[in-house]
């Protein structure tokens, strides 16, 4: 159904001049005759079982009515339409406002500021450690966030004071977390505050595993496609993103399988497979697959050297961006790209062994921020930040400084366009039934 037409109930309503039916009832206000009323609205009228007496000395009683007392009738029975017409808009709309993933305007990302993080961080057993190797990032709620260290066993908190246009004004680590395992962590993606958990992507294996907050034990650990053991080295689960409602979360590797094709060159990019988790629960299964190609690495004086997929981020209706880190050993060191996704007709590629040779269609992106400049440094690590004060969101960005020029960053974005929080859909429908819906004094 497409929400610009007239909706199918609209088409029962014969509209009704109030001063048409005035006149003719002030022309025979002695007669006994009911009020004539346009089917749809006489339905309503008889069967509401409100204000429909039809005796003498009844609030509204019809039996002798005269023209007020018409016009009285004819709006009420209006007014009880319109509640019916809105209800059955409710049935119908909010599945739609559901489970229908809004195209919505065009996002929007531009870069704010970026501010320096502390080196240490004390785990839950008051070990003190060196915060190095941040290599993704999660918001856990208000002013918080965790991001994940690489090749340990560790994440470290933030907390982060954000300005009305998204600008950092204070950010610093406040804790550290030991996991009861150790692997080249990448990506994180956070809960709920009722789990108090983080899914994390490693490229060890690779894998994503879920451990706790409260003590670093493992949760659990999700299957992986066999497929996904055909990964370049160090080229693994470098991303993970997490829809807020925990329905969908995606992983991928940085640059592509053995199998599916070469990595990433000066000229071309290198083409990669998005992963979806079905959730329901706690319980994650491996879904459908879509193919996707970075751009090529960057123009530098030097020797090129990667260009590859490193983070994800679900937005709440459904929206997928991606991080783009390209390196090289020269000038510029690193470019950083984000995109925003169009699923619309790619290819389901999972039942494909390999993708050399194979005819499939691609995920299709839009570049909506890149540059050389703004950040600089290896530029890992995205995730989605609180709602700002003038409307937008804030999106955030971490550094590996695991690199002689990179160093321990955090990276602020303002993300402009259709992103709205979860619920928001169905509170602007009921408020809509709210206004629409309110008995107004006749």
């Amino acid at each position: 159904m497409r929400l610009d037409q007239p909706l199918p109930f609209s088409r029962f309503f014969v509209p009704v001049a109030v001063s048409d039916v005035k006149s003719d009832r002030m022309a025979s206000a002695a007669s006994t005759e009911e009020c004539p009323l346009p089917p749809a609205l006489s339905f309503i009228e008889k069967t509401s079982g409100t204000g429909t007496g039809r005796g003498h000395g009844q609030g509204h009683g019809y039996g002798h009515d005269n023209g007020v007392e018409c016009v009285l009738k004819v709006k009420r029975a209006m007014t009880r339409f319109r509640n019916v017409a809105v209800a059955v808009a409710v049935v119908l709309l909010a599945p739609l406002t559901v489970a229908m993933p809004s195209r919505g305007a065009t996002l929007g990302v531009t870069f704010r500021n970026r501010m320096l993080l502390g080196d240490s961080a004390t785990d839950q057993n008051s070990n003190v450690f060196t915060v190095t190797g941040l290599s993704g990032l999660t918001h856990s709620g208000g002013s918080q966030f965790w991001a994940a260290m690489d090749s340990s066993d560790k994440l470290v908190e933030l907390d982060v004071t954000l300005g009305a246009s998204g600008l950092i004004s204070a950010a610093s680590v406040t804790a550290g977390l030991t996991l009861s395992q150790t692997w080249d962590l990448e990506g994180i993606a956070y809960t709920d505050p009722v789990r108090n958990s983080v899914f994390v992507s490693e490229e060890t294996t690779p894998g994503v595993h879920e451990y706790s907050l409260a003590d670093g034990s493992n949760l659990q650990s999700l299957d992986v496609p066999d497929l996904f053991t055909n990964i370049v080295g160090n080229r693994g689960f470098e991303s993970l993103g997490r829809k807020a409602d925990g329905a969908l979360m995606i992983t991928a590797n940085e640059e592509a399988l053995t199998v599916d094709g070469p990595v990433s060159t000066s000229s071309t990019g290198t083409i990669v497979r998005l992963l979806h988790y079905d959730v329901v629960g706690n319980a994650a299964s491996a879904a459908q697959q879509y193919a996707y190609e970075t751009a090529p690495i960057h123009n530098v004086i030097g020797t090129p050297h990667v260009s590859g997929l490193v983070d994800l981020v679900v937005l709440p209706n459904g929206k997928v961006l991606t991080l783009e880190r390209s390196g090289a050993f020269g000038l510029p060191p690193f470019e950083n790209r984000i995109y925003e996704l169009d699923f619309t007709g790619a290819t389901d590629v999972s039942g494909l062994a390999g993708l050399i040779g194979q005819t499939f269609t691609l995920v299709q992106k839009d570049l909506l921020w890149s540059s050389t400049s703004d950040i600089g440094e290896n530029l890992e690590g995205l995730a989605l930040g609180p709602q700002l004060l003038n409307g937008n969101h804030a999106l955030l960005g971490i550094v590996d400084d695991g690199d002689s020029i990179s160093s321990n960053t955090l990276a602020a974005f303002e993300l402009t366009g259709d992103i709205p929080e979860p619920g928001t859909g169905m509170l602007l429908v009921f408020a809509a039934v709210w206004v629409c819906g309110r008995r107004r004094p006749i």
